[in-house]
């Protein structure tokens, strides 16, 4: 599977790129950073899916539009991504924000859209089978049944123009039939091809059609594989096999190891070739080649017979050649006894090669005329043979009319009546060429004695041809016969022939002969009963005829048939087909789940959804018999809009299911002969469309109202209290502590005790009162309808609240509590509008934070602190969208020699307003406003891009990054750090990543998983402001760390204080035994410098040996070194 992933941020599309390459089945995913070439890459082709990484609704739409364009499912996977409104093309749009599960989705969309394709394609295969069905069956000539077949593959694969090719006599490729205005199409003159679809009046004269070339032995191209150079009627004819090029579709009709003829199908342009498709037409093809070989075959036969009606004089049928006028098609072997003239001499020339200087002007014009009218002619010319002799030749000409009229073909009867011989010699001639024709003629014809057993007398050669044994064989009372006939058939052929002895009837069978090399030959046998002047049978005249290729191809349709039944059977869409009366007539395995029926016989029986299922329109109209789609398609002969239909019984059972219908009108006819109705059950998809509403404006988590919801609420709960002069409180409440529920049991756990807490909450207020939560772990409460005293019952409420959360929770074998702080504001008091009110709601809030935590506070006008340090978190957002932020490097030195050994990196905000603003003021904030890990992330990055530009001068370096609790505690946070490294080609062993001790510390079940996984990435661990905690030693030597780094604090009294020179020689003599480096943050001081080189201190930081740098600074520094 092949999925183009869009996203403006290179590492967010990297991040997808990994999410996709992490799923189970292998996705080949390929990423652009820039929508304006979206539309190329698509036109290129081969996706399967378009993962959008997009949030813009126009460029989402756009997105849309071209994965529809391009036939590919489009993935949203923005949670706050543009959602396409009223979208009817729900198998081509998902949304999965969770990258976790992306692959997952981009997989089951990718199935859903090939199972759609294919119903699809199963639905058009069927639809053209039944059609070409309804074509062969029909009395049609071979030209009748190229056009036909032209026009039907033509809907099947939406071609605007075509052209049909029969094989002509001379082994070149004619047209027969033109369909709109293709290229090829252009080159057909009028007479040579009927047309199939009216043509353009104001198109070009046509121009003659090209002669097909033989086409030199190949290797046969795979028909999945477009052919490039060289003309694809040609080529397929060539391979035998259908191929395509340059919007051109030609698809050969093989019959045997013959190709009987091309259907030349012409595309818009753009229209995409729908290879399964192309594959699965060849069976169709094949159809239409047996039956073109059979009627081909029965017209010539037809043809000899008229020959043989005519005359037994020397025979000739010419065909009309708009180079050669009448050119010679046929010859028997009287005409090449009569002129001399070989067959291979006279085929494809004009018979004006028998005038010689003696035939009359006025006879052959005679001639002429009767030609160019289409007319018969009986003439008597002087004419030559071969060999220079003349004679006096008996010609009559019969013209040969098509079904449309028009004279194609005539037959010439020739007599040389020079000198007119006995009549011995004349019988025997004609006995001759009678014998010649019979002979030459695809059938074996016989005549047989009149007895029970019809014992042959004479079998024409062609049975040897035909079952491989020699005509005299077949003569006698011991016949081949006997053995030869089929064993199944023997039983019936002998008394389907002794019952036309018994009633003196014509003998007319079909029936299968075993052949001398054992394979099976269908016949057909036809006789006539020759009697004497007394009117008694005398003995019969037969002919048998081949029609194994006639049975394969009826047993060819029928498998197809059979498959395509198979096809609907699987089909999840519900299929019934209605006669003309309104009954059902048929149906598949989903109508009958979708209708509630146990089985498909069962809802042929009934006709509609058993007793105890009802039937009802969205809108709850029951569906009965008259305004049913199907009742209406077959009263109005129109096909029907789509509806949508419930099927429901009392004990729950529920199908929603849309349906179409479809009237079923054949050619010529304006009534329907019967109805279609597909449908479509869509049950999971409202389940779906009823949940997403639902989200749309409740919480996911607690399942109560979200901030949209309350939204609304609160502007109609002040539109009211304007009107009546009511009051509206709003209550603002955050959980106190429940970072720490977080950070020490897992976000699992907080998600579980946000649910509880809702619950509880849930018990507080009315039930004309709202409680939505607003994120994180904030909730809102909305009192409407307030009179008397509003603040005393918004703080009577807020009580409730204190009160509900008083008693302990349970969690993962803990018992906490949580307490809470309440902001309260009162309109119209504190404000008159929502905004207003939901912001001095907080700032009350946060005044209780600020005051210690857990308690309530009502709005009291003096919020300019709180409305501060919200003005300060969304910079600090905006901050992070605009990369407002830089990264400075303190050197960690070897404190002995001052020798440069590693950075630190320490992020600072570049504020617009109050210059460049150090971590202390702006990363408590961040933390609280859930920003820590975006910030983090970014830091890692940077970091690792300074690496690579530090890399490219040459300079080696090694950098120490901060890492926050909470990107430790989420499961992908190696794979971030291993992308980052990958993206900018950094060794791991560049970077150390300082955890903090109470991180480090955690039981292998929360912590040491990711701990070890970015140990075994190959990046060093540092533990950073060791000793601070309050770390078990065990657990340290389990800790796959590498470096300690000695909280400041223990440095201040170092060397005066004996305690804390003691605590770092302790440390610095425990890191060594782990076999560990330590590195002391905080020097400040000479003393401190001599004191840390005293006692071993490998590595030391702080600004008495460097101030943090710059990059540019810390450039030069690396180059000093």
């Amino acid at each position: 599977m092949r999925a183009l992933v869009v996203h403006r941020d290179p590492d967010a599309a990297s991040t997808l790129v990994d999410a996709l390459r992490g799923g189970v089945g292998p996705i080949e995913a390929v990423t652009l950073h820039d929508p304006v070439g979206l539309p190329e890459a698509l036109e290129r082709g081969g996706w399967h899916v378009l993962v959008c990484g997009l949030r813009d609704r126009d460029e989402v739409e756009r997105a849309l539009e071209l994965a529809r364009a391009a036939d590919v499912t489009l993935v949203l996977t923005e949670p706050d991504a543009h959602r396409p409104d009223g979208d009817g093309d729900g198998a081509l749009i998902a949304h999965e924000p969770e990258r976790h599960r992306l692959a997952e989705t981009v997989a089951r969309e990718r199935e859903r859209a090939d199972d759609r394709r294919a119903a699809v394609r199963a639905a058009r295969l069927l639809g053209a089978q039944r059609a070409l069905a309804d074509r062969l069956a029909a009395e049609l000539s071979p030209e009748e049944l190229l056009r036909e077949a032209l026009g039907v593959l033509a809907e099947l694969f939406e071609a605007g123009a075509g052209v049909a090719w029969e094989v002509a006599t001379r082994g070149d490729l004619r047209p027969v039939a033109v369909l709109g205005a293709a290229d090829s199409a252009a080159a057909v003159e009028p007479a040579a091809a009927a047309q199939v679809a009216p043509a353009d009046p104001s198109a070009p004269a046509a121009e003659p059609a090209p002669t097909a070339e033989p086409a030199p032995a190949a290797e046969p191209a795979r028909a999945a594989e477009p052919h490039g150079d060289g003309d694809p009627v040609r080529v397929a004819r060539a391979r035998r096999e259908t191929v395509w090029a340059h919007g051109t579709i030609a698809i050969p009709l093989i019959a045997g190891d013959a190709c009987e003829g091309v259907l030349e199908l012409r595309l818009e342009p753009g229209t995409r070739i729908d290879e399964p498709l192309v594959a699965d037409v060849a069976a169709l093809a094949g159809q239409v080649a047996v039956h073109l070989r059979y009627r081909r075959g029965a017209a010539l036969l037809d043809l000899h017979e008229r020959a043989l009606a005519a005359t037994n004089n020397g025979i000739v049928i010419c065909e009309r050649d708009e180079e050669r006028g009448w050119a010679a098609a046929f010859v028997n072997e009287a005409f090449e006894q009569l002129t001399g003239y070989r067959s291979r001499e006279v085929l494809g020339r004009s018979l004006s090669m028998l005038q010689g200087p003696e035939t009359d002007p006025a006879t052959v014009a005679e001639m002429r005329a009767a030609l160019h009218a289409g007319e018969e002619c009986w003439v008597t010319a002087r004419n030559y043979r071969r060999d220079g002799s003349a004679f006096w030749n008996e010609i009559f000409l019969m013209p040969v009319r098509d079904d449309d009229g028009v004279v194609r073909r005539y037959i010439g009867i020739l007599r040389d009546v020079t000198a007119r011989v006995t009549a011995a010699v004349e019988l025997a001639e004609t006995e001759s060429r009678y014998r010649t024709l019979i002979e030459t003629i695809p059938a074996v014809t016989y005549v047989a004695d009149w007895d029970e057993l019809g014992t042959l007398m004479y079998v024409s050669p062609q049975i040897e041809e035909l079952l491989g044994f020699p005509a005299e064989g077949w003569l006698g009372e011991t016949s081949l016969w006997d053995t030869q006939v089929h064993p199944d058939d023997v039983d019936r052929v002998m008394a389907e022939t002794r019952y036309a002895f018994r009633e003196e009837k014509e003998f007319d069978c079909e029936y299968r002969l075993i052949a001398k090399d054992g394979s099976v030959v269908w016949v057909w046998e036809h006789d006539t009963v020759i009697r004497d002047e007394h009117g008694r049978p005398r003995l019969t005249q037969g002919i048998i005829t081949d029609v194994t290729a006639t049975r394969i191809a009826e047993a060819a349709l029928a498998e197809s048939e059979e498959r395509n039944r198979a096809v609907i059977g699987a089909l999840e869409e519900g299929l019934l087909i209605y006669g003309p009366d309104g009954r059902v007539v048929s149906c598949n395995a989903a109508a009958a789940r979708i209708f509630g029926a146990r089985s498909e016989e069962e809802l042929l029986r009934l006709g509609t959804a058993p007793p105890g299922v009802s039937m009802t329109f969205e809108d709850g109209t029951p569906v009965t018999r008259e305004n049913s789609t199907a009742g209406r398609a077959l009263e109005s002969g129109l096909p029907q809009p789509e509806r949508v239909v419930r099927f429901q019984r009392d004990d729950g059972w529920e199908v929603w299911a849309t349906v179409t219908s479809h009237p079923l009108i054949r050619e010529g006819e304006s009534r329907p002969y019967g109805v279609v109705s597909a449908f479509t059950d869509v049950t999971e998809r409202r389940r779906a469309q009823e949940q997403i509403a639902f989200l749309a404006y409740h919480d996911s988590l607690t399942r109560l109202p979200n901030r949209a919801l309350l939204d609304e609420h609160l502007a109609l709960a002040l539109a009211r209290a304007r009107r009546t002069g009511q009051s509206v409180a709003l209550l603002y409440v955050d959980l106190d502590d429940f970072k720490a529920v977080n950070d020490s049991l897992g976000h699992a756990a907080g998600d579980e005790l946000l649910r509880r807490i809702a619950v509880r909450l849930r018990g507080v207020v009315r039930s004309t009162d709202l409680l939505a939560r607003q994120g994180g772990d904030e909730f809102l409460i909305l009192l409407t309808d307030l009179d008397r005293d509003p603040r005393l019952s918004a703080e009577a409420v807020a009580k409730q609240v204190e009160t509900a959360l008083l008693e302990p929770f349970h969690l993962a074998d803990a018992e906490f509590e949580v307490g809470a702080s309440i902001g309260i504001s009162i309109h119209p008091d504190d404000a008159a509008d929502a905004d207003t009110l939901l912001r001095h709601a907080d700032a009350a809030m946060y005044e209780v934070k600020q005051a210690g935590r857990g308690g309530i506070a009502s709005y009291g006008g003096d919020s300019r602190r709180t409305l501060a340090r919200l003005s300060l978190t969304s910079k600090l957002r905006r901050a992070l969208q605009r990369d407002d932020f830089v990264v400075h490097y303190q050197p960690i030195v070897a404190p002995a020699t001052g020798e440069l050994r590693a950075f630190e990196a320490l992020v600072r905000w570049q504020d617009a307003e109050r210059g460049l603003v150090g971590p202390d003021e702006f990363i408590p904030l961040a933390e609280d406003a859930g920003l820590i890990e975006a910030i983090g992330g970014w830091v890692l990055h940077a970091v690792c891009a300074q690496q690579r530009n530090w890399v490219d001068a040459g300079l080696a370096s090694h950098v120490h990054v901060n890492v926050s609790p909470r990107q430790l505690r989420r499961p992908d946070f190696p794979g971030t750090v291993r992308a980052a490294l990958a993206q900018h080609g950094i060794d791991p062993q560049a970077l150390t990543l300082e955890i903090t001790e109470s991180a480090a510390m955690l039981d292998a079940e929360r912590g040491n998983p990711v701990v070890l996984a970015l140990h075994e990435l190959g990046v060093r661990l540092a533990i950073d402001d060791f000793g601070a905690g309050h770390s078990s030693l065990a657990r340290l030597r389990d800790v796959p760390v590498q470096t300690l780094k000695i909280d400041q604090s223990f440095l201040r009294g170092v060397p005066d204080d004996p305690q804390a020179a003691a605590m770092i020689t302790a440390i610095v003599e425990l890191s060594a035994a782990l076999r560990m480096t330590t590195v002391a943050e905080g020097v400040t001081s000479e003393a401190q410098r001599r004191f840390l080189v005293e006692h071993d201190c490998p590595l030391a930081q702080g600004f008495h040996f460097a101030r943090p740098l710059t990059a540019t600074a810390a450039t030069a520094l690396l180059r000093e070194r």
